[in-house]
């Protein structure tokens, strides 16, 4: 099994869109992203697809990522000084889990994508406390990512989990 990654300008929103969305709709209703609870789900989806493609910033980095061809993870990233940054992404079921992104089949393939950046760096920013933070800690504690782990509390109850290779 292969992985590979695409950079894109924007993501179009396309059957690949909407299907790794529908996939992660419970996750980010679980407050992986922070949303307004009164929002209707056509709103969210846009505030969503606000994150991914409206937000030009410096360095933006978007990446799709497929597994064997099959889309399996859509980022929006930032890439400056040596640091590869996941900011906002939807992620799908393979075979109705999401358990291959707790591989060290994929990190090791995260990794290597990053350093043909030249980047010595992988993190994510997540809302403290959330299912995506308790994840990625697990993983660390389990040894899948790879790395020496530094934790940074960003305003609005966020925090940088960033993974020195």
């Amino acid at each position: 099994m292969a992985y590979t990654w695409v950079k894109v300008d924007k993501f179009d929103i396309d059957d690949e869109w909407n299907s790794l969305y529908e996939d992660s709709k419970e996750d980010l209703n679980g407050g992986t992203v922070i949303q307004n609870s009164d929002w209707t789900d056509d709103e969210k989806k846009q505030y969503m697809i606000k994150l991914m493609n409206e937000q030009d910033v410096h360095n933006q980095h978007n990446i799709k990522i497929y597994k064997d061809g099959v889309p399996v993870m859509f980022n929006h990233c930032i890439f400056q000084d040596n640091i590869f940054l996941w900011i906002t992404g939807i992620v799908a079921k393979v075979n109705n889990s999401k358990s291959w992104t707790a591989s060290t089949e994929f990190h090791q393939a995260n990794k290597d994508y990053v350093q043909t950046l030249g980047g010595t760096h992988w993190g994510i920013e997540c809302i403290k406390g959330s299912a995506i933070d308790t994840f990625y800690s697990m993983m660390h504690n389990n040894g899948i990512c790879f790395g020496t782990l530094v934790e940074t509390d960003l305003e609005y109850n966020m925090k940088r989990m960033l993974w020195e290779y």
